[in-house]
């Protein structure tokens, strides 16, 4: 099995049941997973993602019947999340500079006066 066969499908989440999460399970008496999962955030305007790691109960897992994906961090919901944030303030810059940019021709043309006493032309 290749290694997004694990991780992708699942939101990349990486579930275990390792030494960790076996000796809770036992001392809690309910079943407690290894996970771990990629957590994106936002660095010199781009998306980045840094992994996580956690021993979870089993309750605390999502579960997306539909997508057939059982998940503790919404990767892909986050990072949609952050791309929009990321698109909204290029955008705020893109606009603030048009108008920024308007200031500018309105200024120069009211502190330029066209001239209007050129001689006509024979």
């Amino acid at each position: 099995m290749m290694i997004d066969d694990i991780v992708f499908p699942n939101n990349s989440n990486v579930l275990v049941i390792d030494e960790e999460a076996t000796k809770k399970s036992e001392e809690g008496g309910r079943l407690y997973l290894g996970c771990w999962y990629r957590e994106p955030y936002l660095a010199d305007q781009t998306v980045k993602a840094a992994w996580r790691t956690a021993v979870i109960g089993w309750d605390e897992l999502t579960f997306d019947l539909v997508a057939q994906q059982a998940y503790l961090y919404d990767d892909g919901g986050q990072e949609s999340a952050l791309a929009a944030t990321l698109n909204q303030k290029k955008i705020d810059r893109v606009r603030d500079a048009e108008t920024e940019l308007r200031h500018a021709v309105i200024y120069h043309f009211a502190t330029h006066r066209q001239r209007t006493d050129y001689q006509q032309l024979p």
